[in-house]
């Protein structure tokens, strides 16, 4: 049945299943009426089925009561086809937070789209889980990021812009989803949620704040400029209570420290601390 289904021979696949069945009680669940280790098979089939993009087979296979495990739903998604999509919904799936894999989901602009149009809604993620928009921003194309927005998909709330300004070091192109989050809902001062308030409590350092203070900790000029010129608050607290200035002093990185300088005035009494200028 596997090598049916990778090949596509739909005929052959009806065949190989009706060998395995005990029953053809519909009303049974399939593993109560194949022979035993067969459920499995079938399983295997139809991610096999998705992932050779046979459509027909991967249908048939969901009609005839294969489980929709994540697995299953994971390789309908990759294979960025509409009809393997519609095959999860035609048997009863539904895109609800829990059951969507991410990854699988964020790599295809076709899955993505019908998951957001039948129902899927990433703004329920809150604070305290993996946010899509925060895992696309960090590392997925900017027209995946775009899909999300024109779907009413919010930054706010997401560590989006944290996430792309820690990563823009080693992708450019997170300079380019970070012009478009602006262009939406982003704010490029907004704080991340404390995190000694999530679900599962962290540590307040000096680069949990503003997407300013996740630069900083990327340790390069060139994201902190771009926030700076973005209008980025340097004297903004992270949830440890240092602004930038103060966190790029700490973290001792001469030319980031000079950079923010540039840009800001500090108060009279401010003492720098953590850093001693080289030279």
């Amino acid at each position: 049945m596997e090598e049916a289904s990778a090949a596509g021979d739909l005929a052959l696949v009806k065949k190989s299943f009706a060998n395995v069945l005990l029953s053809s009680d519909g009303s049974i669940p399939l593993k109560d009426r194949v022979f035993p280790g067969a459920n499995e098979v079938i399983r295997r089939s139809a991610c096999l089925a998705a992932e050779h993009g046979h459509a027909s087979v991967f249908s048939f296979l969901l009609d005839q009561g294969t489980p929709m495990t994540r697995i299953v739903v994971d390789a309908a998604f990759k294979a960025d086809d509409v009809e393997f999509c519609r095959a999860l919904t035609e048997n009863g799936w539904k895109p609800l937070r829990g059951e969507v894999p991410l990854s699988s989901v964020l790599s295809s602009e076709v899955a993505l789209a019908w998951a957001l149009e039948h129902g899927w809604n990433p703004n329920l993620y809150g604070h305290n889980d993996l946010h899509p928009m925060t895992v696309a921003a960090s590392q997925f194309p900017l027209s995946t990021v775009k899909i999300l927005l024109d779907h009413g998909v919010s930054t706010r709330g997401t560590m989006a812009m944290h996430a792309a300004a820690f990563q823009a070091v080693n992708d450019p192109t997170r300079y380019e989803v970070l012009d478009l989050l602006l262009l939406y809902d982003g704010d490029v001062n907004e704080m991340e949620v404390d995190p000694k308030g999530r679900n599962r409590p962290q540590l307040r350092t000096p680069f949990t704040g503003t997407p300013l203070h996740h630069a900083i900790k990327a340790g390069s000029v060139e994201p902190v400029r771009y926030l700076l010129e973005k209008g980025a608050d340097p004297m903004a607290p992270s949830w440890s209570g240092m602004d930038a200035l103060r966190a790029a002093e700490c973290d001792g990185n001469v030319k980031v420290v000079e950079m923010i300088r540039s840009w800001c005035q500090p108060p009279p009494d401010y003492e720098s601390f953590c850093y001693q200028k080289e030279g």
